[in-house]
């Protein structure tokens, strides 16, 4: 270990918001290194790091703003010698800080598939992003985990998606020491510190760790886990108590509804394109606008409570009986004010289905390529049995007219029956130029008696041949 004492320092003796998986993975992995042994590590919750470029936050043509967090999360991150990437919280600062203040942002999807990492940085960068709510909308999004400091992160978001096999949670702190007394006195090696202060050398890997060492540590952790749910709990509008109730643990897709630490179940794709829906309006779209979305602003919600909050003129009746000619000029009559009229209780918007309630809807259908095509927007109850349909409509006509190769690519487009119809039919007509059918009428055989096919020169039989000329007795 004392050829990576930097490394050391950061894995051992010091409280980490990661998953516990996670870093026995790092700990197994960096052990021949350290002369420890480790158990293996388990594939279930080893990311790999991979290679990332240095820069900025993505920005799509939606306007909408992806800063990924991936991979092992530390207080300063970079490159190391073997080209993977430790990403630093002090790099995800800077690019929130660049995204909130681009205008050519609407709005910003935290994309995360990390076990978390270092306690140094995270409450911070968590306090950034839950201070920027407000500002633009901003998603988190567990693709395909957001696990400790990476949920921390996460909580401090307008809302949390996480996919149907995403996992959150694993809200802690860990730590390990390492004791290597024994393997230096089996080496016959002796290590002597020489130091001042009583707990300079405390928690040392060359000796057993004390009792009253230990508990020190562990009140570290407990401090720090304290603050852990204390965000949470702030950023998520929960109790405490019920964050203790975790006891750490990892929750898988929808049950992650069910304890209160996602709000959907849905894919980067699908929270990008509901992100994109939200800040159309506020973009600008160009001075053309389709007839269809100007029926769309004409006939919103917003305008039907604007226009029926004004009531006209009542009725008013010309046939009223004169109970008394001779009443006082001076008498003038009250106006009666019209009674207001309330608008409408706006019906609940319809919930998007789940990534999973799509898939099998699909395959019930027995029509699960198209799952694929309606997870890239988010899709109702009755707007996927309408796609259900139309996707039926289109396949029948490509069937019928022989040409099931065009079915997925209309699919896609999301043509209607009708012009299903019309592609198919192009499609026939293309055909037909690539191979034309000759209409010529046959030509008339030609018969010959056997005498007269063996009077002719070799070269006639030849061609009486080939064109298919009978003999006749």
């Amino acid at each position: 270990m004392n050829h990576y004492p930097y490394l050391a320092s950061r894995l051992f003796n010091t409280p980490l918001l990661i998953h516990p998986g996670k870093l026995h993975a790092i700990i197994a992995g960096l052990s021949d290194r350290f002369g420890v042994l480790a158990p293996a590590a388990p594939q279930a919750y080893t990311t790999p790091t991979g290679t990332r470029e240095r820069g900025s936050y993505r920005l799509l043509d939606q306007g909408v703003a992806v800063l990924d967090v991936f991979g092992i999360l530390a207080h300063r991150g970079g490159l190391q010698a073997d080209s993977s990437y430790i990403q630093g919280y002090d790099s995800l600062a800077r690019q929130l800080d660049g995204a909130l203040n681009d205008p050519a942002v609407g709005a910003i999807l935290l994309n995360l598939d990390s076990p978390g990492g270092e306690v140094a940085g995270a409450f911070q960068f968590a306090d950034q992003v839950y201070a920027a709510r407000g500002r633009k909308p901003m998603v988190a999004v567990a693709g395909d985990m957001a696990a400790s400091a990476a949920y921390l992160i996460a909580s401090a978001a307008d809302s949390i998606s996480v996919t149907p096999t995403g996992v959150v949670g694993s809200i802690g702190v860990v730590t390990s020491h390492v004791d290597m007394s024994r393997a230096v006195d089996q080496m016959g090696m002796k290590v002597t510190y020489i130091y001042a202060g009583a707990h300079k050398i405390d928690g040392n890997p060359l000796e057993p760790l004390p009792d009253a060492v230990a508990a020190t540590i562990q009140a570290d952790v407990d401090y720090y886990y304290g603050l852990f749910i204390e965000a949470v709990a702030r950023n998520r509008r929960l109790q405490p108590a019920a964050l203790r109730d975790t006891e750490a643990r990892i929750y898988i897709g929808q049950n992650a509804l069910a304890a209160g630490l996602a709000d959907r179940v849905e894919t980067p794709d699908q929270a990008i394109a509901r992100l994109a829906t939200q800040i159309q309006p506020a973009q600008s779209r160009g001075t053309t606008m389709s007839i269809k979305e100007n029926l769309k602003g004409m006939f919103s919600r917003k305008r039907l409570n604007v226009d029926i909050s004004v009531s006209e003129a009542p009725n008013v009746d010309t046939d009223f009986p004169v109970e008394d000619e001779d009443e006082d000029e001076n008498d003038t009559l009250e106006p009666v004010a019209d009674p207001p009229v309330e608008a409408p209780p706006a019906a609940p918007e319809p919930e998007a289905l789940t990534a999973l309630a799509i898939v099998q809807a699909c395959q019930a259908a027995g029509m699960p390529r198209l799952a694929e095509l309606v997870l890239k927007t988010p899709h109702t109850a009755e707007q996927l049995q309408v796609r259900i349909a139309n996707a039926q409509a289109v396949r029948a006509v490509c069937e019928a007219a022989r040409m099931p190769e065009l079915a997925e690519g209309l699919m896609a487009d999301g043509v209607t029956e009708e012009q299903a119809k019309i592609a198919t039919w192009a499609g026939l007509v293309a055909r037909s130029e690539q191979h034309p059918v000759d209409t010529t009428p046959p030509l008339q055989k030609q018969t010959l008696r056997r005498a007269e096919f063996e009077a002719l020169a070799p070269a006639q039989r030849r061609d009486f041949v080939v064109s298919g000329g009978l003999l006749v007795e």
